[in-house]
């Protein structure tokens, strides 16, 4: 029997367990609820910066702002299809406007483009894509789209979901099919310019060569374009021996058929990821559904956009204005070559005449 002394003593001992387990899970209680307290402040954090990404990133699509400086813009992975396409063989031409028949030589559009049955990235309506092809005056029309058309240009840059790098600046239009859909890119008003091949592949070696390279090293490096120190003091004989070089060079280091055939006429901006981008400008404009059929609705000459720029602005009505209202038409040429002489002399070389007419057999 225990004496009312021990009792009062086990009562107490009891007592203060209880009082301690009530501490110690209050404690754990309130651990917990600070807890979930600062994970929902956390979840409702992000919410919020996600919704003020959107809107930031919508804002920077329309501006197009990168597309010609470089920058990246922080959003969007896409799908990459794998799209196994047959090489482009013969190109199609429009018929004769007036001129020689070799310099009237074109392509022309298909009435119909086959559904690839593919979902765009997003639900949006883009009023125009233009693919760039290199050295043929899209930098000049892009700064006009830039200043003109605010809202209308979409100058995205983007990663595949291999985390290849590309932009609309240099886009072919299977980067675009794959990044934006078929739906897409079937409602926008698709269009290139293109040039003659030689004059295109003497503009873009003087074009990197201007600055002995030291500005364009990475394309210089994957052109194989020498480094000129001097340019501005060559004379034109000196200019086209060092062309005929390069020609040689590049045309050996990379033949038709090689799977860097490409660098004979463009670094890969990206493009090189895909099985229908080779060394020709057709390849820029080709559909992956079967590599051959050519994808954008119009294509302009270099040397008569001029002329038709009126026609290029009635499917582009913003390129008529500015913010002071109605624009000239006339192109502010922005990315100049420094001076070298007129490319048909170089066609005088018979080697490079007949690398010229082999490469681009297709767009000659």
């Amino acid at each position: 029997m225990l004496d009312n002394n021990q009792k009062y003593v086990k009562r107490r001992h009891y007592i203060q367990r209880m009082k301690q387990n009530i501490v110690r899970n209050w404690g754990l209680f309130l651990v917990l609820f600070g807890i979930l307290l600062l994970g929902s402040v956390w979840i409702f954090s992000i919410t919020s910066n996600n919704d003020d990404n959107d809107e930031d990133i919508n804002r920077l699509r329309r501006r197009g702002s990168s597309s010609s400086t470089g920058s990246t813009d922080l959003f969007h992975t896409t799908r990459h299809n794998q799209l196994h396409s047959i090489p482009m063989q013969h190109p199609p031409r429009v018929a004769n406007n007036g001129g020689s028949q070799q310099q009237q030589q074109q392509f022309v559009t298909p009435t119909t483009i086959p559904s690839m049955n593919t979902i765009p990235n997003e639900e949006e309506k883009i009023p125009f894509l233009f693919v760039h092809i290199n050295k043929t005056g899209g930098t000049s029309l892009i700064r006009m789209f830039e200043e003109r058309c605010e809202e209308e240009y979409y100058g995205d840059t983007w990663y595949d979901e291999n985390e290849d790098f590309h932009r609309s600046f240099h886009a072919t239009a299977h980067a675009y099919i794959e990044y934006y859909g078929r739906e897409t890119w079937n409602d926008a008003y698709t269009f290139a310019v293109v040039r003659h091949p030689l004059a295109r592949q003497v503009s873009n070696f003087f074009f990197l060569a201007q600055k002995g390279c030291r500005g364009n090293a990475d394309k210089c490096e994957e052109r194989l374009i020498p480094t000129i120190d001097d340019l501005g003091s060559m004379t034109d004989q000196e200019k086209i021996d060092v062309f005929h070089e390069w020609i040689l060079n590049i045309y050996h280091s990379f033949p038709p058929g090689s799977t860097e055939h490409y660098r004979f006429g463009a670094a890969g901006h990206g493009n090189e990821v895909y099985d229908t981008f080779s060394s020709t400008q057709t390849s820029w404009l080709v559909d992956p559904m079967d590599g051959v059929t050519i994808g954008v609705k119009d294509i302009f000459k270099l040397e008569t956009l001029s002329n038709d720029m009126s026609r290029l602005a009635k499917n582009i009505p913003c390129l008529k204005n500015n913010n002071n209202g109605p624009a000239s038409l006339e192109m502010d040429h922005s990315n100049k070559t420094p001076t070298y002489p007129d490319y048909m002399l170089f066609a005088k070389n018979k080697e490079t005449r007949r690398i010229i007419n082999e490469v681009f057999a297709a767009a000659v």
